[in-house]
């Protein structure tokens, strides 16, 4: 009997047709809802960047066609069969009316719904899951119904479904319940299905006229065992001590279709010396495993920094990167969204280019024209398609943000990013970026984006040059940010690592802020009591000049603080450095010697006390510079950078954080 012809490995430059989907809807979409194959292909090379030595490698079986314009026919396919989109000849494909107004599709559901479909038509026994989906969810998305956080009950017996969330739950999975009436629906969670009971509880009136809808399994069921083997550390911590819920971890339940639910879980990635169970991936590992990933693509960063890095998007979601041209800003930015799982394929990463002209923030999220329809702006698309899919990360670089002044275009974000708030799911809200009546007459745009919110899952970096060509930053900015400076650089090549790195898909709990108020600090009084004590005696050198900084900026050093020593990922001393570098000493400038005499003052804090120790001479920062090469010296970044600043004093009767 012949043998079967191994199928060649596809180029890893090119992406596979399952991560094609939400990539050939998106490009149908811009191509006006229909385009011919020549068409979509194009702008699918357009939106990707790919490379005309990528787009043109063969197809190993046949050489007249080549591998991405076979994975992108296959990407179709599945569109196609799944009603997404019809061919309306000659090539040409068009999206369905139900699928017009949307912007995201669900890959997984996709090609799990085609591939059950095509396995029964071949006679094998699989299970087709929400065959009738089209006609329950118009826009082939999941529906998000309500989160849970783990707790006993969850691990052992079920749920009770929110008060708020039981028509809408009811009408997703087209059930109608009765008081005392149950139903079997099916539940999906990763690649498995199970089996529950939605049941309206039949309470007795004597002690509740009000409706009771709870999803159960008993605790031998199988859900129950797949949900204890993912949640091992709330089984650890809340059954097995008899605990309740730890708020640590959680799942979001949509529903798929009739009858049709998805539980998508959130484990908590754990800190070294954390075990809850057999298989533990720290928050080191993990950033062990970028670190790897961005090595693979021939960068190399100066060590630590891929740490403060994780650390300053955990603490807040707004990251500034500074430093001279051509230093990998940029580029640490996408390749870090790559690592965790955003990139443009998925509609995950999005980088945009800051115009000089921009002035307010309609150039970011959109106006009304002359004729009363809506405009939309650079990024509006992407921050509700992250509103939508609170599941992953998503991440926003803005790229040489200061060619404009950063408070004007984007200081809408800045006051909202302040009104953020923790819900009783456990989710962060906020005030609107968009109001629904932003749209004007436009109301084809009102239903689309309706009222858009800061998601929780939105990380915004902003890379800037500090020359002639740029914008300060305002104190409203600086306060607002963690700004990183990049000043390292090592010309020589490093070892190149063959072997390609693969990416993570990360949920949002590992860049989640956990902390939005000090009060939520409370299991760490002492630790927070220390912090404070040292910021405290820092502010008091600031105040003789007038910069001494308030309660927000010692907020977020506290919680940048208690994430690291969470995680363990830098010391102690290392992380606080990092902080008076980027929260503290980036808004100090002046020509008067009020600023001279702090400076020297805040050096004495950092590094200790040196030799021939005068404001008025004339070469204290060379002496500065030897107390740097101390190993007793504390704080030896903020040490260096405050020799510098008094050095360009010195020289210029003027200095600032910035080259």
């Amino acid at each position: 009997m012949a043998s079967k012809t191994k199928r060649q490995p596809v180029d890893p430059r090119i992406p596979r047709s399952n991560k094609l989907l939400q990539v050939t809807f998106h490009a149908l979409k811009q191509l006006g809802g229909t385009g011919s194959n020549e068409e979509i292909l194009e702008q699918i090379i357009k939106d990707l960047g790919i490379t005309d030595e990528v787009a043109s490698i063969p197809h190993k079986g046949n050489p007249n066609f080549t591998e991405l314009a076979y994975q992108v026919a296959w990407a179709r396919t599945y569109l196609n069969q799944y009603g997404v989109i019809e061919n309306i000849g000659r090539s040409r494909w068009s999206l369905r009316t139900e699928y017009k107004e949307t912007d995201i599709i669900d890959e997984e559901l996709i090609i799990k719904t085609v591939t059950a479909k095509n396995n029964t038509k071949q006679g094998q026994d699989v299970k087709i899951i929400n065959n009738n989906n089209n006609k329950t969810n118009q826009n082939g998305t999941r529906i998000f119904l309500f989160k849970k956080n783990v707790d006993k009950s969850l691990l052992k017996a079920g749920l009770t479904i929110p008060k708020d969330s039981y028509s809408k739950l009811l009408e997703a999975v087209q059930v109608t319940l009765t008081k005392g009436e149950k139903t079997d629906l099916t539940v999906f969670i990763e690649d498995n299905s199970y089996k529950v009971t939605l049941t309206n509880v039949n309470l007795d009136e004597n002690i509740s006229n009000r409706e009771v809808l709870q999803i159960r399994y008993s605790e031998g069921n199988a859900i129950c065992k797949k949900l204890k083997e993912i949640f091992s550390y709330s089984q650890e911590k809340i059954v097995n001590n008899e605990g309740e819920s730890l708020n640590e971890e959680s799942v979001d339940i949509y529903a798929l279709g009739p009858s049709t639910l998805k539980f998508v879980c959130f484990p908590k990635i754990q800190n070294e010396g954390q075990s809850g169970g057999e298989k533990v991936i720290t928050v080191k590992d993990t950033i062990q495993n970028i670190k790897k990933y961005i090595a693979a693509k021939s960068f190399s960063y100066e060590d630590g920094l891929i740490e403060n890095f994780y650390l300053s998007l955990k603490s807040k979601p707004f990251v500034i990167l500074a430093g001279t041209s051509g230093t990998g800003k940029t580029r640490l930015v996408k390749l870090f969204a790559e690592a965790i799982g955003a990139n443009n394929a998925n509609g995950r990463y999005q980088m945009v280019s800051v115009r000089p002209d921009w002035s307010d923030s309609t150039d970011l999220f959109g106006h009304v024209d002359l004729n009363g329809r809506f405009i939309p702006g650079t990024i509006i698309d992407f921050v509700k398609r992250a509103e939508l899919d609170t599941n992953h990360p998503y991440v926003l670089c803005l790229d040489e943000m200061n060619l404009a002044r950063v408070e004007y275009y984007l200081s809408d974000f800045l006051s909202v990013m302040e009104t953020r708030d923790v819900n009783e799911q456990g989710s962060i809200v906020s005030a609107p970026l968009v109001s629904s009546n932003y749209y004007g007459p436009d109301k084809s745009a009102a239903g689309k984006y309706g009222t858009v919110k800061l998601p929780e899952n939105l990380f915004i970096v902003g890379t800037v040059n500090m020359d002639e060509t740029t914008f300060p930053f305002s104190k409203k900015v600086l306060d607002r940010a963690n700004t990183i400076e990049f000043s390292y650089v090592d010309l020589m090549p490093q070892e190149l690592i063959a072997d390609s790195i693969p990416a993570m898909d990360l949920p949002n709990s590992f860049l989640k802020t956990q902390y939005l108020f000090l009060q939520q600090c409370a299991d760490e009084v002492e630790t927070v009591q220390g912090y404070c004590a040292e910021l405290k005696s820092i502010n008091e050198i600031l105040l003789k000049a007038n910069v001494h900084v308030g309660y927000r900026i010692r907020d977020e050093i506290v919680f940048y603080m208690l994430n690291n020593k969470e995680t363990g990922l830098l010391a102690e001393d290392v992380a606080f450095d990092n902080e008076l570098m980027q929260k503290i000493l980036p808004r100090i400038q002046g020509s008067s010697a009020s600023v001279k005499n702090m400076l020297c003052e805040l050096f004495k804090f950092c590094a200790g006390d040196y030799e021939g120790y005068q404001t008025e001479a004339d070469d204290i920062s060379s002496k500065m510079l030897k107390v740097t090469q101390n190993p007793e010296c504390k704080y030896k970044n903020s040490a260096k950078k405050i020799a510098f600043m008094v050095r360009r004093f010195e020289e210029d009767g003027f200095t600032s954080y910035w080259l």
